[in-house]
């Protein structure tokens, strides 16, 4: 069994589509529970994901706030502050400010529960513009194994693979070895 946490994480939980959100926990069951308990599903409908650990300084600067005194943690996160003190980036992007926290893309509507949405990962929208490209597509469309790395990795993997193919059109071998070892590396 595995050590129970003494540090805050921030879990993006999931259950719905429509509830979805943030909340600060110890452990992944832990910010289930929130949602379970405030949203009446069960445990078992609901998706932690653990989104990045909470540095102690940025914990207690937001036990300092009135929202954390009404809800104390394990609760919802609210306020652009607490995700701009973890790292978070922010953009406006086709009328719609995103925030990149942790290599992940996320709509924003306002800085409170369901009022973010998660879209993708980074380099999802880049890799799937070289898809596109109708001299990649006969490669890429012939290997349709399900690939295993976390994260973004699979997409830095595979535009490093396409860009390498569009600097080097003729070298047939160079396409070929790659996307082979690519998706067998998946695999491993």
């Amino acid at each position: 069994m595995g050590k129970a946490s003494n540090n805050w994480h921030l879990y993006w939980v999931t259950s719905d589509g429509y509830e979805d959100c943030f909340v600060a926990a110890k452990n992944s069951r832990s910010a289930r529970c929130v949602e379970c308990r405030e949203n009446d599903f069960e445990l078992g409908e609901v998706i932690a994901e653990r989104i990045v650990s909470i540095p102690e300084n940025v914990v207690r600067n937001y036990k300092r706030q009135d929202r954390y005194k009404k809800n104390p943690w394990p609760w919802y996160v609210y306020g652009r502050k607490i995700f701009k003190d973890l790292g978070a980036e922010f953009r406006n992007i086709e009328n719609t400010e995103e925030m990149l926290l942790c290599d992940i893309v996320f709509s924003v509507e306002d800085y409170r529960t369901c009022g973010i949405e998660k879209e993708r990962s980074i380099g999802y929208r880049a890799v799937d513009e070289l898809r596109k490209d109708p001299g990649l597509s006969d490669l890429v469309n012939n290997y349709d194994e399900e690939d295993v790395w976390n994260g973004p990795v699979i997409h830095i993997i595979t535009m490093l693979g396409m860009c390498l193919i569009r600097c080097h059109p003729n070298r047939e071998s160079h396409r070929k070895l790659f996307f082979t070892w690519s998706f067998k590396e998946a695999k491993t």
